[in-house]
């Protein structure tokens, strides 16, 4: 829902049109998902045996990785919304549907944390 609402870029019309012989999710798109999802999965194991090494319980060092997985995910979304854009930018622009994901989101992992735990 938050790409459907996202505005079209300003230079949408002066870039040439997709061949049609090229495939929709090429090996341009697929190696750049495969890399943010093996990265973002590095960070969360690394943030998980951090926090295992500083002496942290089970309990603590699982909801650290947990909010660093949710937030890594908006982070994601963020960013993949424009590859034109800087991702303030992005982030500023009129996509109210984006503020209501993130709000959501964001009070989702609060309710989580300190609500029914």
């Amino acid at each position: 829902m938050v790409f459907e609402a996202e505005s079209e870029e300003k230079n949408i019309m002066n870039r040439p049109p997709r061949n049609l012989q090229e495939r929709l999710f090429g090996r341009k798109n697929l190696t750049l998902s495969l890399l943010q999802g093996t990265s973002m999965l590095v960070g969360v194991i690394i943030i998980f045996l951090y926090a295992s090494y500083m002496g942290k319980g089970e309990v603590e060092a699982r909801t650290l990785t947990f909010t660093t997985l949710v937030i890594a995910n908006l982070t994601l979304i963020v960013a993949n919304l424009s590859w034109s854009q800087i991702i303030i930018k992005t982030f500023n622009s009129e996509n109210k549907t984006l503020r209501y994901m993130l709000l959501g989101a964001l009070s989702g992992l609060f309710l989580v944390l300190y609500v029914l735990a």
